[in-house]
This record gives C-alpha cells, sequence and structure tokens, in this order.
C-alpha cells in the first residue's frame, strides 16, 4: 500500500454550512466572529475596523435552525420597514381612510423634506397598523396637510394656522389615545412614544403652533434623553426597538433640535448627546452625509458644556474650534468626493444642495460663538453669504419643498438677511425668502423675513 493512501490519523473536520452572522471582516479572515454588536471584539482588540453585520434576508428559517434564537437588530429593522397599504386597517372609516391615504401618498414625501426618509413613507404607517396613537396621529396630519395645501394654492378657501372640526376631533383623539398608551405601557413600547412625539411635533409645527410644537420635542428629547443615559426603564439597548431607537429616531431628534435651535430665543433640554463620536468617514450615501453633518452640529450646539466652551476666549476653547474646523473641512472633502462620484440629478440633487447650503452656514456660524465676534465683519464671511445666496438660486432653480420638518434652506437665509453687511447680498436674501413660500418645521420664510427686518 502506498504512503499516500494510508488513513491519516488526525480528526476529521466535522461538515458543516459557514455561519453567516459574523462580521464581514471577521468572515473574510475565516475566523469566529464574536458577534458583539456594534463593533465585535475580535476587530476591535486588533484595531481593525469592523464592518458591521450583513442583514438576514431569511430570518425565520434562521431562527428554527437555531432553536429560537432571537433575531439580529438589523435584521427586525428591516421587517419593520415593510410598508403596509392603510386599506388593509378594518377599524377606520371611509374619511379617515381619505385622510390616511392622503398621508400615505402626499404627506409623507413632503414631510421628508428634500432628502426621502423611509420614517415617513414605512416606519410610520407601519407602527400605524398596530398601535392606534400613531394610526390617529398619523390621520389628523393627513386631515391637515391636505387643508394647508388647499391654502397654499388658494388663500380664499383657507389660511395656514386654521384647523377645522373634522381635523381637530381626529387630533383630540390622537392626543387622548397617546395619554392612554403612556399611561398603560409607561416605558414599554418607547418607539411609539417617541414617534407619536415626533408626529405630533410635526403637526403642531404644520398649523403654526410652535409653542405647543416646543411641548411635544421636549417632551420626546427628555425621555429620550433618559433611556440614554439609562436613568428609566425601556427596550434594551441592544434589543430590535433599541436598535430603531439608536440608529433611527435618535437622530432625526437631533436635527429636530437643532432645527428648533435655530430659532431666536428657543431652549431645549438636551444635556447630553450619546452620539459622541466625531469622526468623519468617507460617505456611502447623502443620508450618511446627512447624518454625518448633523453628528458633528449637534456636538458644537446640543451639548451646552461645550457650546458654552467655544464662546469663550480661552487656550482650550480655541483647541475646540481648531478641531471643529477640522472636521467640517474633512466633511466637505467627503462629500465633494461622493458628489463627484454619484450621478445627481432632480429630487436627490437638491438634496445635496441644501448639505452644501447647511455646511457653508456652520462654516460661518463656529467662528461667530465667540463672545466678542460680529457677524458679517470679514470679507472672508461675505464671501460665504454671496455663496450660500448662490446656492439657494441654484436650489430654487431645482426643486423647493411648501413644507418639511427638517432642516432646509429658510435658517440659512435667514442667517444671510439678519448678518450680511453687504446690501445687495442681504437683499437678495430677503427676496428669495419673501418669494419662496416655505414652511420647515418652527421656521416659515415670511416669518424669517419679519425676523430678520426686525420686525418681530
Amino acid at each position: 500500500m502506498r504512503e499516500d493512501s494510508e488513513p491519516s490519523d488526525r480528526p476529521k473536520r466535522a461538515k458543516h454550512s459557514r455561519s453567516k452572522r459574523g462580521c464581514r471582516v471577521c468572515r473574510i479572515r475565516r475566523i469566529r466572529c464574536d458577534l458583539t454588536k456594534p463593533s465585535c471584539t475580535r476587530c476591535t482588540s486588533t484595531g481593525r475596523k469592523c464592518e458591521g453585520y450583513p442583514i438576514d434576508i431569511h430570518p425565520d428559517a434562521d431562527a428554527a435552525a437555531g432553536g429560537g434564537r432571537t433575531l439580529p437588530a438589523a435584521s427586525a429593522l428591516a421587517k419593520v420597514l415593510v410598508p403596509r397599504s392603510p386599506s388593509v386597517n378594518p377599524h377606520i372609516d371611509s374619511n379617515e381612510h381619505s385622510h390616511l391615504s392622503y398621508f400615505q401618498h402626499q404627506t409623507a414625501h413632503h414631510f421628508g423634506g428634500y432628502l426621502e426618509d423611509q420614517f415617513w413613507s414605512r416606519l410610520v404607517l407601519q407602527l400605524g397598523t398596530s398601535d392606534n396613537c400613531v394610526l390617529y396621529v398619523t390621520i389628523a396630519l393627513g386631515s391637515l396637510h391636505r387643508k394647508f395645501e388647499q391654502g397654499c394654492r388658494s388663500p380664499k378657501q383657507a389660511e395656514h394656522g386654521a384647523v377645522g372640526n373634522d381635523t381637530g376631533y381626529l387630533y383630540a383623539k390622537a392626543v387622548t389615545l397617546l395619554q392612554g398608551h403612556i399611561a398603560e405601557q409607561g416605558w414599554r413600547k418607547l418607539e411609539v412614544t417617541l414617534v407619536c412625539c415626533i408626529l405630533c411635533t410635526g403637526f403642531e409645527w404644520l398649523r403654526g403652533d410652535p409653542k405647543s410644537a416646543s411641548v411635544h420635542l421636549r417632551a420626546g428629547l427628555e425621555i429620550l434623553q433618559q433611556w440614554q443615559t439609562q436613568t428609566a426603564g425601556g427596550p434594551s439597548y441592544w434589543s430590535p426597538a433599541g436598535h430603531l431607537i439608536r440608529n433611527k429616531l435618535a437622530p432625526f431628534y437631533t436635527r429636530l433640535a437643532l432645527q428648533a435651535g435655530t430659532v431666536p430665543d428657543w431652549s431645549l433640554p438636551w444635556n447630553t448627546l450619546q452620539a459622541t463620536n466625531t469622526t468623519i468617514e468617507p460617505f456611502q450615501s447623502l443620508h450618511h452625509a446627512r447624518d454625518s453633518l448633523c453628528n458633528l452640529l449637534g456636538q458644537v450646539y446640543l451639548i451646552p458644556e461645550r457650546r458654552e466652551l467655544l464662546r469663550m476666549r480661552t487656550s482650550k476653547s480655541l483647541k475646540e474650534h481648531k478641531k471643529y474646523e477640522t472636521l467640517l473641512s474633512q466633511w466637505a472633502e467627503y462629500f465633494h468626493a461622493y458628489t463627484t462620484r454619484e450621478t445627481l440629478t432632480g429630487h436627490v440633487q437638491a438634496s445635496a444642495i441644501v448639505l452644501w447650503l447647511l455646511y457653508i452656514a456652520a462654516t460661518v456660524m463656529l467662528p461667530n460663538m465667540y463672545p466678542d465676534a460680529e457677524p458679517g465683519d470679514t470679507k472672508d464671511e461675505t464671501d460665504a453669504f454671496g455663496r450660500m445666496v448662490n446656492v439657494a438660486e441654484r436650489l430654487f432653480s431645482i426643486y423647493t419643498s411648501r413644507f418639511s420638518i427638517d432642516l432646509g434652506w429658510v435658517a440659512p437665509l435667514y442667517y444671510v438677511a439678519a448678518n450680511c453687511r453687504q446690501p445687495q447680498i442681504r437683499e437678495k436674501a430677503l427676496r428669495f425668502l419673501a418669494s419662496h413660500q416655505s414652511y420647515e418645521g418652527s421656521w416659515s420664510s415670511p416669518e424669517a423675513v419679519l425676523r430678520a427686518k426686525g420686525l418681530m
């Protein structure tokens, strides 16, 4: 018998299929992943960058094979975001169904602003199929938005801020259901409470009542803050609901707080911000670029201790200013690389233009946090104001939104109109605000004109 035909004494490896649950790096390296999320310790302990986990497209089969193991958070979130038609709900009448349908086909698109957001088009509708408080505030929003659009197109038919008996009844019912949900569930189903606070904030902004909107926004921020700092109950940080709150709702609240915080004399209860990672990475999408910029701005404006530090003239403050100037420059570099690489047209191009407008505004506002700074006092700032007006003009030639509750162009142009000392640039900003009627959360372009002229 030949030597190479003799049986080996080495144990044979058992036949099995490769696990699909490990992170991408560990699977490439062919080592066992410890499945720690969001980054596995196999990668982080060796200085490698964990590239995350693939979404399981057959979660039910894997759960059965694994003895009923818990679904990965990403898979659970993917299941949550499956849209459903409002026609499947048998508990609403024909009038309510009409408003819900309007929300699905009109309101969701407008509320998302310049960048399409699955929060409005999928998540809200999905939650509405199982939670009546979400369902009825959605119906009320659809009703109010329909009246708002009629008012914009024909001022004699309706007026911004007016709420009919039907809409008012639906909204009152939604608030009553939300109060019942909180009383019954407490910190359970926290994602439903947080979503309802966003929807109620949007409703009050749309009907022109910023004070009532601030009540809902403050409540949502305080609830989120208590959950993030683990001073209250609620879903586990790494549960599917926790994943949804951390990765979808918390960034949304950051954007709302930034948007509301741009209004003079507003203050919001945000004493801590969990998204403390301020490293900037190459962008894979406009959503990635938007969240990165808003996270960066949140670090500057939504953390009281850091905001106060940046308003001082100390060596520590100067170091902090330099840090954020560098991060903004890095953001611009990656944003330019992304927009050069991708072909952007229409609505998507408008989204990119809005982000660039917000970036330019941030580069002007950051140095003006010093106590003795005078906005518009330097040639560089005047040039930046001119670029902002030109960028806005380009945006208007592509697409403008009548209403959204996200960051847009109104607040940046207000900043130009209120602070620019070059008459031509200032007048152009005022003209744009007056001629392009738009409502963006707590801002409206007509009110921005009055504020900039010192009439409010």
